[in-house]
């Protein structure tokens, strides 16, 4: 089976962008929803906005594709809501008598069209492309019969890769439930626990100033605010260092939690993790915090940085590069209860991470074969 170009059998058109003058909050008759990237990315945290409906206006429906053409999201694939489109967004009209919208959507999630999508990126003077671009692009595109197959088997993979994910939402939500339960709502301390600041009962560690000119190629992975992300590390995106020696200090440990200082709050929470054992070695780069429990349960101490306390105590600085500083989180005033409900709320917190465990591990396979099934249908 040949190869046929991406541009012969999809059309691209860009979006439109009305003055910001004429958008409004109030939905109302002639008006339609203007959809941005972050209205995809961001469910349920943006405010939707309208603008008024014209002959320039350019319109997708739910089910139509579209592809983030610059910027940080540049190649995100993007679908489920309808309303008119902005410039940042292009809309991938396939011609259905040769390719399925479902088939052309896997495509372009697809690594193949992906790291196309990235290397015209880099090589533009601001991260994008245009419709040019795209027309040295190839693709396998069998029979809609087949295309049809292997839709319902990517599928399939998908319904397993959003159930677990569901699962782990829901454990997520499980834990804190729990630490209501037992420790109540911290926000009018309904329980009386004493307070104090967290510089007793914690250590907090700024990591070294690493300059990018000495990073390597191999080594010992660098964590901090550029690869922290709510609940978790991007370790794929990690930059190394050669060595430990001498830097021992910033060396991270299993359950450290982690805290982004420059630009700290994002999608209404911060960038805050916790380090998971399995992989370290790890060392901490310049504005960011490692928070290390002294005489307190780390997971609870977790779960206080986690809530809307710390985050009403945190006094963000600055517009061009909103941060916090290492005496905000020295001086946050947290909750002592007894040790022993601590204890007890760590060790349901453990049987909850061997639940989590064995639902990533899943996760995992099921992600490595759905990558393993697009490379063989669109690689």
């Amino acid at each position: 089976m040949s190869k046929v170009n991406l541009c012969d059998i999809c059309d691209f058109q860009g979006g439109s962008q009305p003055p910001k003058s004429q958008w409004t909050t109030l939905q109302q008759d002639g008006y339609i929803r203007m959809l941005q990237i972050r209205d995809f990315t961001q469910p349920g945290k943006v405010k939707a906005e309208y603008v008024k409906m014209t002959n320039t206006t350019k319109c997708c429906l739910k089910d139509d594709i579209l592809i983030a053409r610059y910027g940080a999201s540049l190649g995100k694939i993007l679908t489920g809501l309808s309303g008119a489109y902005n410039v940042a967004m292009t809309k991938a009209v396939p011609n259905e008598a040769v390719i399925s919208k479902k088939f052309l959507y896997y495509f372009l999630c697809s690594d193949t069209f992906q790291n196309c999508i990235l290397n015209v990126g880099v090589r533009a003077a601001q991260a994008g492309f245009n419709k040019e671009d795209l027309s040295n692009i190839e693709l396998y595109c069998p029979d809609l019969s087949i295309q049809n197959k292997i839709c319902k088997i990517l599928e399939l993979v998908d319904v397993l890769v959003n159930k677990s994910k569901l699962q782990l939402d829901e454990l997520d939500l499980l834990v804190k439930s729990r630490f209501v339960e037992m420790f109540g709502d911290l926000n009018s301390n309904e329980k009386n626990w004493g307070k104090e600041s967290l510089k007793h009962h914690a250590k907090v560690i700024v990591g070294y100033p690493f300059k990018s000119k000495d990073y390597t190629e191999t080594g010992i992975r660098i964590v901090g605010g550029y690869n922290l992300m709510q609940g978790y590390v991007v370790w794929s995106e990690c930059k190394y260092w050669e060595r430990i020696d001498g830097y021992e200090k910033y060396l991270l440990e299993a359950d450290d939690i982690v805290m982004a200082m420059d630009r700290p709050w994002v999608n209404g929470g911060f960038k805050i993790s916790k380090i998971d054992g399995r992989e370290l070695p790890a060392l901490l780069i310049q504005r960011t915090a490692c928070i290390r429990a002294i005489d307190i349960e780390q997971d609870y101490l977790y779960m206080l940085l986690n809530s809307d306390c710390f985050a009403e105590h945190c006094n963000i600085k600055g517009s061009l590069v909103p941060h916090i500083s290492n005496k905000d989180i020295d001086s946050f005033e947290i909750f002592i209860p007894p040790h022993e409900l601590q204890m007890e709320f760590a060790y349901f917190i453990k049987q909850v991470d061997k639940s989590k465990l064995a639902i990533q591990q899943s996760l995992d396979e099921l992600e490595t074969l759905k990558k393993s099934l697009m490379q063989q249908y669109f690689g």
